[in-house]
């Protein structure tokens, strides 16, 4: 499995349009759940930071490949997160000493 970078620039935030998700590998191996793995690393003037890596389950009812950008994007209420789960972490907007 190869990563391809979508964004490299200095805001915190970045999307990635249907095209790339459309070619992005769907990883069945670990899991029974289809998934899309996403890797997250900051840069500074020192480098790179520790990489994240976060899988997007995927619905198992709809082929991934036939479906249409549209459905690709949506989330269901079965992959959300519920209430009593963590909290999303955000990252400061800008202004520390290891932002680039």
């Amino acid at each position: 499995m190869a990563f391809v970078r979508v964004y490299g620039g200095a805001l915190a935030e970045c999307s990635v349009n249907a095209g790339q998700l459309l070619q992005a590998h769907l990883d069945i191996s670990s899991s029974s759940k289809p998934a899309i793995i996403f890797r997250i690393a900051a840069r500074n003037e020192r480098g790179y930071g520790p990489a994240t890596q976060v899988r997007w389950l995927q619905d198992q009812q709809i082929p991934y490949h036939n479906a249409t950008a549209n459905n690709s994007l949506k989330r269901t209420s079965s992959n959300t997160n519920s209430a009593g789960s963590k909290k999303q972490r955000l990252a400061p907007a800008g202004g520390g000493p290891n932002d680039a």
